[in-house]
């Protein structure tokens, strides 16, 4: 994806410790300077406060980087080339874990995450002070680390924070009753594809830090950073013994030990009471969720969402369990019936170069049409009402949510609620009657609570006003009583708002959790989302009044944690009309962009290679650069230059290399296409080179591609990649040659699909066919034109070891079955290393390459031909970079026998850092 969209405009408002860049198409509106305006004195709050709490503060202006592209609220920190912190502005609908302020919690994460990472005393301090920000240790801790700093500076800035939350303790409670807590080495990273998968790092991280921050005080982990940034990297746990008077992992099984004894504790308290008996009607994990009853009441739609197959709305039959796909894509929030049952309404996300927005859309039930409703409204969450008429929904603009209803009929869109002061609304239902609209709303003070409106008067009354994190409203049949979720007691459990007693009782007994509810035509079963160590899954039970409860009395203020002796709550956002707010102006790359590190090399490659070099970027990331200086020995000075302009299309890129003996220059023009099922990318690339002569070359190429790897997948399992491009060499257009040579390649992915997401691994295979086939017409020159040679590509072939073969027309095909052998995703404690899982691959290789119309027989026995096996270990270096280390063994078996034993270290993640032309697209153009 794209960073900027070439219609939208980069402004740029300063404050005294941050640069917030924020963009619009045209001329910016009040309201998001408004916003704009907010993210600074809000950024300039959270600076004074963490740099105040933790000791440190950055030595120039941090950059904030504001994109209202994507429809999900996330941010993320980067300490290279500068401080720099890029939020996604989108409210946060239907949290579980409940926040006070969102966007200021988003704020305090991300600022702390910039502040740990830029730490620098001692040792590391000297080197940045000679190489620049290369002199930096903290942001290679293990990730748990990073992250639990991060919430646990949360739960202590806003006085509430995830690890607070019901959410995280359910999580960690299911788990330790199933004898699955997380080992320390699993959570060091973002890889972990077991549940809770990518939140692995948050849970555990901030739970432990929390653990730690209670026997040692609140200040233990700023602390613990600021002495870790004096020293070398990877020494955490020698820094835990000398802070902490033990290591981690003797820490780590404390406090899990602990962790059981509270959920074996909590367990013992629910079952005072008799626990609600379920039918569980899914079996996979993860992020399955929204139910909703067939108008028959024999099936429950949901969205299945656990990462083993492209996401999707299923139905499961409520007796026999037998589950269909009605529809894939990538959707989310509520789904609902039209009054007939014909349509299903959806809110889908769309990403495209620039953006990844969300709309709605409905699907017909019986021919399988698919109906787009609203366009860019950023909408999400839709339910019709009762007579079919309307649709209510919630769209989002410059971070403020409203309600809105359409009428179907005429597509006119009526605003019911509008946001005021950040406040985010969710789950929208009508009434049975159609009178009332009720829904959830968060605000900013941290009520996050149900609501009704009258669509007859337009007044809005409360239904729940409390510090509990109340959620996903849902009507009874009959109307006359409204079913929501709330934490209220600690455990998220289902209650029942009584219309003509305003009373709330309870209505299930859950140990973990009881989420989305939904209830059947019959008025007689409640469908609901289940927590289990797994994740979320569809479970029934029967609605009756008869077995529900009191409802506990929710607490009457925010919940607050224990400080330190010297430490307080934070105080409300401070008054901020003094803060110096510079005016908006329009973005300037300059000042970011020049050089900000170097690093000296030695490279051994045939010659040696000794230098230095230095990347960089401006905030935008619109003009990125990376640049190298060195000396051969024997070979003499050389020098290497890449520049990318990523404003607009084209992208342009730009490379230089040169040395006494051979200078190239390359020029070239990406036009990428991307959506929710395929990636494209068209290049346009000038070559020219000069060694004894100056010669010139023209390429053209395009590349696609729907393959998919899903969660335990090694290799796609579905999709394929195909690719054609051409390059020209002509004496007018200074090349050395009248030659042009075409060439198209395909790949196919082939696997099964296991029976369940917890299937064996082994059980998990792909296979890739792949052929290839180029041809070159001109002058005498096309004779030579291509070269068979033993290695990997497009046109590859593994094993054989024979002098090349030259010709005009060449072909390849091969085969390739991966399948995993183990997905260990274990490392070593605290260690920079975590091996991810072993795969291994069988293969078969063959190229033959000719020079006439037609392949003759002797073109034939000069083929190459070649069988192998491989080992595959895929890893994480260093807590942050991907990898993979294969050791194969290939058998030429034509044209004569031969042995070949390969290695080969590779990264994606590396490789799109050392060649630019490669990132975000996928798959680039392979040349032979």
């Amino acid at each position: 994806m794209l960073d900027f969209d070439p219609s939208s405009s980069w402004y740029t408002l300063e404050t005294e410790h941050f640069a917030v860049h924020f963009s619009s198409r045209g001329m910016f509106k009040p309201e998001q300077k408004e916003l704009v305006e907010h993210v600074a004195r809000l950024a300039e709050d959270v600076h004074a406060q963490l740099t105040a709490l933790i000791g440190w503060a950055p030595a120039s202006r941090t950059q904030v980087v504001i994109s209202e592209s994507f429809d999900y609220a996330n941010g993320w920190a980067a300490p290279l080339p500068d401080n720099t912190i890029t939020l996604l502005l989108f409210p946060p609908a239907g949290e579980r874990s409940g926040y006070d302020d969102w966007l200021r919690t988003l704020l305090v994460h991300e600022y702390c995450h910039v502040i740990q990472m830029d730490m620098a005393r001692g040792l590391p301090r000297m080197l940045r002070r000679m190489f620049g920000r290369a002199g930096l240790t903290n942001p290679f801790v293990p990730v748990w680390l990073l992250e639990g700093y991060a919430l646990h500076t949360e739960t202590r800035v806003c006085g509430y924070g995830r690890a607070e939350s019901a959410e995280f303790d359910m999580m960690v409670r299911a788990a330790a009753d199933a004898g699955v807590l997380l080992p320390i080495d699993r959570c060091c990273n973002y890889e972990l594809m077991r549940w809770p998968a990518g939140s692995a790092p948050y849970l555990y991280g901030s739970l432990f830090c929390r653990y730690i921050a209670a026997r040692a005080g609140q200040e233990v982990w700023d602390r613990f950073s600021l002495a870790r940034s004096s020293g070398l990297p990877f020494f955490d746990n020698w820094y835990a013994r000398r802070l902490l008077g033990a290591g981690f992992d003797s820490l780590w099984r404390e406090w899990q030990a602990e962790l059981n004894r509270h959920a074996d504790s909590v367990s013992h308290v629910i079952q005072l009471e008799p626990l609600t008996s379920f039918r569980q009607l899914t079996e996979e994990g993860f992020y399955t969720g929204s139910p909703l009853w067939s108008r028959s009441g024999e099936e429950v739609y949901y969205i299945s969402n656990n990462g083993t197959g492209f996401p999707a709305i299923k139905a499961v039959n409520v007796a026999s369990r037998a589950v269909r796909v009605v529809f894939r894509g990538r959707v989310s929030g509520n789904l609902s019936l039209s009054a007939d049952g014909r349509w299903l309404a959806f809110s889908q996300f769309e990403r495209n170069n620039y953006s990844d927005h969300s709309d709605i859309f409905c699907v017909n039930l019986r021919s399988g049409e698919l109906r787009r409703l609203t366009r860019g409204m950023r909408a999400r969450d839709p339910d019709y009402s009762p007579d079919g008429r309307t649709l209510a929904f919630i769209s989002v603009e410059h971070c403020r949510s409203s309600l809105m209803l359409m009428d179907l009929a005429t597509g006119e869109v009526e605003n019911l609620v509008e946001g005021d002061a950040y406040a985010v609304y969710s789950n929208p239902r009508f009434s049975p009657d159609g009178r009332y609209v009720t829904f959830a709303v968060g605000r900013p003070d941290g009520h996050s609570d149900i609501e009704i409106l009258d669509r007859l008067t337009g007044w809005v009354v409360p239904v729940t006003e409390d510090a509990a994190v109340d959620l996903s409203p849902c009507w009874s049949r009959t109307g006359r009583h409204l079913f929501f979720v709330s934490d209220r007691s600690g455990v998220f459990n289902l209650y029942a708002f009584s219309l003509e007693t305003r009373q709330v009782r309870r209505c299930t007994n859950v140990l973990y959790g009881a989420f989305g509810p939904a209830v059947s035509p019959s008025n007689r079963e409640l469908a609901v989302v289940l927590h289990s160590f797994e994740g979320d899954d569809i479970a029934v039970t029967s609605l009756d009044a008869r077995t529900w409860g009191p409802a506990l009395s929710p607490l009457d203020s925010i919940r607050s944690v224990s400080v330190g002796p010297n430490e307080s709550n934070v105080q409300p956002l401070r008054t901020v009309a003094s803060l110096n707010l510079s005016p908006v102006y329009y973005y300037n790359p300059f000042p970011t962009i020049l050089p900000k590190l170097w690093l000296p090399f030695v490279w051994p490659d045939s010659l040696w290679s000794l230098g230095a070099f230095t990347f960089g970027w401006d905030a935008l990331q619109i003009h990125r650069y990376s640049g190298a200086v060195g000396y051969r020995p024997g070979a003499g000075p050389f020098m290497a230059l890449e520049y990318r302009f990523n404003r607009f299309l084209p992208l342009l890129r730009l490379r230089l290399n040169t040395d006494p003996r051979l200078q190239t220059g390359e020029l070239s023009f990406g036009v990428p296409a991307l959506s929710n099922r395929r990636s494209s990318i068209f290049e346009l690339t000038g070559r020219v080179r000069r060694d004894t002569a100056f010669a010139a070359r023209y390429m053209l190429g395009f590349a696609t591609s729907n393959a998919f790897a899903y969660r335990f997948d090694v290799a796609p399992r579905e999709g394929a990649v195909w690719g054609a491009y051409s390059d020209l060499e002509a004496r007018s257009l200074l090349g050395q040659h009248e030659r042009v040579r075409v060439v198209s390649y395909v790949s196919g992915f082939v696997g099964n699909w296991p029976s369940s997401p917890a299937s064996p691994v082994f059980s998990r295979w792909s296979v890739r066919l792949r052929a290839a086939a180029g041809s070159a017409f001109g002058d005498a020159s096309r004779d030579s034109a291509w070269q068979t040679v033993a290695r990997d590509g497009i046109f590859g072939v593994r094993g054989p070891r024979a002098e090349s073969v030259l010709g005009c027309n060449t072909a390849a095909a091969g085969v390739e079955y991966r399948m995993p052998i183990s997905w260990l995703e274990r490392g070593l404690s605290t260690a920079p290393v975590f091996l991810r899982n072993l795969n291994g691959a069988l293969f078969a290789d063959w190229r033959m390459t000719w020079s006439h119309w037609q392949p003759r027989g002797s073109d034939l026995e000069r083929s190459l031909l070649g069988l192998g096996a491989e080992i595959r270990a895929d890893l994480v270096f260093f807590h942050l970079l991907p990898a993979s280390f294969a050791v194969g063994y290939a058998r030429g078996v034509r044209p004569a026998p031969a042995n070949t034993v390969y290695f080969r270290l590779e990264s994606s993640m590396l490789g799109e850092l050392m060649d630019q032309t490669q990132e975000r697209f996928e798959p680039v153009l392979l040349r032979d």
